[in-house]
């Protein structure tokens, strides 16, 4: 008997895997961990319990916004004079912007897979060693790559590719035995995404959609592949049914706020939004992506830096952005460049008397030239100029 129609995905899959050649500045950031997300699915053969490590995977988000430290905040963070949209110089890419960072597709050519005949879906009955079985499958890809992110050249490309196409080999093979486990195929479209079989991964997360539509990690997943292929409005679609089954997961709230913000000019043109409409639902879902992980500074960092992203910003809103942020800060680094954040909003709203005080304070050596810009600001408001720091301070 040939496969059933829901069995089409995996035909397509690839009999052959090829790793891309990976260097570190390929790899994507480290996700952070999620929020608990409920996995519980409508096909019988899901395994359950499984273990912590397991569900991490199932339920783990793309990517988050990168983190920053005490010694590369310089590098995460923009200029506080930077440009809002509004004074015309921030480009649109959103044709080919990608959301989240990916490897390299895969280089070698894939044939197309011939598979002998299969049973129907849900003949083989599903036990207990079956979920050991996943589960052991679901550890060796968690600690592969792992492994690869903190080390690219663990293994030689050889041997690397010959454990990559172990792991693919024995997803696929588990999921020939249970074409409809949830988790199995969930895991298996990871799997291809991290590798760059993106379309591949694509169809497979729709198979998983097809079988339990519960699951908000799969609208995530499907989301990020419609707007990296430029389906913005499916796209948004897709990560507003991923908040609704998990309103707790911070990553969704962020990728909501990078999507609007990567097409802006687009989902104004199609009339999805006016400006006012966009700009206030890049607000909410950045302040709220904050407000759900306030231990990751990262989200409150870009909900405060969003207002530059917007035409015509409400620069009161970014003015207790930047206050909020403050307010949550320790480092001294830190705090110099949210004051001269500050200065900046005040500017923007007439308030010169309370940015003069900011801006006459010194900065570290790096942020001198900012500081020097809000003070040609202040003089062209009317202002008078600040007094010249006596010095700059060094860079710490």
């Amino acid at each position: 008997m040939r496969a059933s129609p829901n069995w089409k995905w995996l035909l397509l899959a690839p009999p052959l895997l090829a790793m891309p050649s990976l260097v570190a500045e390929d790899l994507p950031p480290t996700p952070m961990p999620p929020a608990p997300v409920n996995l519980s699915s409508s096909a019988a053969t899901a395994p359950a319990p499984m273990p912590p490590a397991m569900v991490d995977l199932l339920s783990s988000p793309a990517a988050a916004p990168t983190s920053f430290t005490t010694e590369n905040w310089e590098r995460y963070l923009p200029s506080p004079v930077t440009p809002s949209r509004n004074e015309s110089i921030h480009s649109d890419n959103g044709d080919t912007a990608m959301l989240h960072p990916t490897l390299p597709p895969a280089v070698a050519a894939i044939t197309a897979l011939h598979l002998p005949d299969l049973p129907p879906p849900g003949e083989v009955p599903h036990g207990a060693s079956d979920d050991d079985r996943l589960a052991d499958i679901a550890l060796a890809d968690r600690d592969f790559f792992q492994t690869l992110a903190k080390n690219p050249k663990t293994w030689p490309e050889g041997e690397r590719d010959r454990r990559a196409q172990a792991i693919h080999d024995q997803y696929y093979n588990y999921i020939v035995s249970y074409p409809n486990d949830v988790n199995a195929i969930v895991l298996y479209g990871k799997l291809l995404n991290r590798v760059g079989e993106n379309d591949l991964a694509y169809e497979a997360f729709r198979h998983a959609d097809e079988l339990d539509p519960s699951l908000a990690v799969v609208k995530q997943q499907l989301a990020n592949h419609l707007a990296e292929t430029g389906k913005y409005a499916p796209a948004l679609e897709r990560l507003r049914q991923a908040t609704a089954l998990a309103p707790t997961e911070p990553l969704y709230h962020y990728e909501i706020g990078e999507l609007l913000n990567i097409f802006y000019e687009h989902f104004i043109a199609d009339k999805l939004f006016d400006r006012a409409g966009i700009n206030g639902a890049m607000d909410v879902e950045f302040a709220r992506a904050a407000a759900l992980a306030p231990q990751e500074p990262a989200f409150a960092w870009r909900h405060a830096e969003c207002f530059y992203d917007m035409a015509s910003p409400d620069w009161n809103a970014a003015l207790a952005a930047w206050t909020d942020l403050a307010a949550h800060t320790t480092n001294s680094a830190l705090l110099e460049m949210i004051r001269l954040h500050r200065a900046r909003a005040l500017l923007e709203l007439g308030r010169t008397d309370e940015a003069r005080p900011l801006i006459e304070q010194p900065v570290l050596a790096p942020l001198e030239a900012s500081r020097a810009e809000l003070a040609r600001r202040l003089l062209l408001a009317g202002a008078p100029p600040p007094p010249a720091p006596t010095a700059a301070k060094p860079a710490s």
